[in-house]
Parts: C-alpha cells; sequence; structure tokens
C-alpha cells in the first residue's frame, strides 16, 4: 500500500511540474494581416510586440497574406524583428496567400518562417508607389540595397537561400513554398497555425544575438485582432479604394462645375 502511495505522488508531482511548464512557456500571440504593407501594418506590429512581451509569451506568429507595399515602412518592420526580445514566426497563410514583394522581407526578417501549400514568395524588385518603373539610376541603388539586406537576413539560411533572395529582387524571381523550402528560405511547409507551432517546436532560432529553442507545440493560442481604428486606418490605405474615392470626388465636382446650383 505504501508503494502505491508512494507511486502516485510521484505521478502527481509530474503532472503538476508539467502543468507548471506548460504554463511558463506562455502562450503564443497570433496576429493576422491581409493587406499591403503600410504605417497602419507598422503600428500594428509593434502592439502585437508590446502586447507578446507583457503577456511573457513563447513567440509572436504573423499570419501573412500581402501584395507588397511602402519599402521604408518594411524596413521599420524588418528593425523591430531584429531587434524583439522574443521569437517571431512569419506564417504565409493560408492556401492561397502570398508574401510579394515588401512580403518577402519581412518573413525572411523572421526568426522562423513556414509557408502553407499553394502559397507563392518573392517578386520583390522595387517599383514605384503607383506601380510603375522607376529611373534606372534609382533603381540600381533601391536593387543594390534591398539585395544587402535580403543577404543580411538570409546569410543563415545557407548559400541557395542567399542566391534565391537575391533573385526576388534583382529578377523579380517569385516560388512556390516548395521551392522556398528547397532552397532553404523558410523552415517548413504547414497547413495551419497549429501544425505550424506543432512542427517549429524544438527549433534552435537566434534572439538578439542568443539561441533560443522554441516551445510552441502545447502553448496556448492567444488572437490579436486588429482594432476598430487599425480596421478603419487598412481600409482609408487601400490604394484601390483611394482612386475609387478620387474618381467619385473629381466626377462630383465636374458635376457641380457643369451644374451650378
Amino acid at each position: 500500500m505504501r508503494k502505491f502511495l508512494i507511486l502516485i505522488s510521484l505521478m502527481l508531482f509530474v503532472l503538476v511540474g508539467t502543468s507548471q511548464a506548460q504554463t511558463e512557456n506562455g502562450p503564443v500571440l497570433v496576429l493576422n494581416i491581409e493587406a499591403p504593407v503600410t504605417p497602419v501594418m507598422a503600428n500594428y506590429f509593434e502592439r502585437g510586440l508590446q502586447t507578446a512581451v507583457s503577456a511573457n509569451a513563447a513567440a509572436m506568429l504573423v499570419v501573412l497574406d500581402t501584395p507588397g507595399g511602402d519599402l521604408a515602412v518594411t524596413q521599420e518592420i524588418v528593425q523591430r524583428f531584429r531587434n524583439a526580445s522574443l521569437p517571431i514566426i512569419v506564417f504565409v497563410g493560408p492556401e492561397g496567400a502570398q508574401a510579394a514583394s515588401a512580403g518577402s522581407l519581412i518573413t525572411a526578417a523572421a526568426h522562423a518562417a513556414a509557408m502553407a501549400p499553394g502559397t507563392v514568395i518573392g517578386a520583390a524588385s522595387p517599383i514605384n508607389a503607383d506601380g510603375s518603373d522607376i529611373d534606372e539610376t534609382l533603381y540600381r541603388k533601391a536593387v543594390e540595397d534591398l539585395k544587402a539586406s535580403m543577404r543580411n537576413l538570409t546569410d543563415r539560411r545557407g548559400p541557395e537561400a542567399v542566391e534565391l533572395a537575391e533573385a526576388m529582387i534583382e529578377e523579380a524571381r517569385a516560388v512556390t513554398s516548395e521551392e522556398a523550402l528547397e532552397a532553404g528560405f523558410i523552415d517548413i511547409i504547414a497547413p495551419d497555425v497549429n501544425a505550424v507551432l506543432t512542427e517549429l517546436d524544438g527549433l534552435v532560432v537566434e534572439v538578439n544575438g542568443a539561441p533560443q529553442t522554441l516551445n510552441t507545440a502545447n502553448a496556448v493560442v492567444e488572437r490579436l485582432p486588429l482594432n476598430f481604428l487599425e480596421q478603419l486606418l487598412f481600409i482609408l490605405a487601400n490604394p484601390l479604394l483611394i482612386g475609387i474615392l478620387l474618381t467619385i470626388g473629381a466626377q462630383a465636382l465636374i458635376f457641380e462645375i457643369t451644374n451650378p446650383g
């Protein structure tokens, strides 16, 4: 009987210890981006980082689907990622999503990267905000600057990843999730957030110069949605919507001029 009680006590000790360990690991904070890269996105990321640190999160995971956007904002986001005090995971998903242009730099800046099946990444050649080509001299300067940034971000992933990253800039190359994985540009292919957290568990990443092991398999997932102001600003920052509003405004002005009174 005494042996039985000792065995039960040991089992309870192990269970309590496991529960405490899972609690101490902290949650994984999930942000969701399905929009162009704008200052609103940078503010959302910053709010996410502050929330994750306050919650003692094990990591912050960004679900990304973007056609690209502002280069200055992208560089700001990249800098925040690299200076983060906790691991940041970027997941290009769900199926059919893209991390085009600036999105490829954001993905490369993450401590760990994943893509869903049927997603694409790349095509990061610099262009004007309106989508037109830029002056040749400025273009070459921008290309070389972006290539240097990409080399810094992907050097840890090996020569094939660096080569692919430079081709994304120089040749506007875009690749599938399978091609990105083969080159070492990403760590895994997974269908959803839960699969990403399970498969990345145990991966050693470098956070602020120190190795850190991802402990994500059993982490509680907490989502940080856009607040009302962020949602509104994202809508207003949409170039398509801006064009429509300008067109409506111009037509209204023409109507008022041609039909006074």
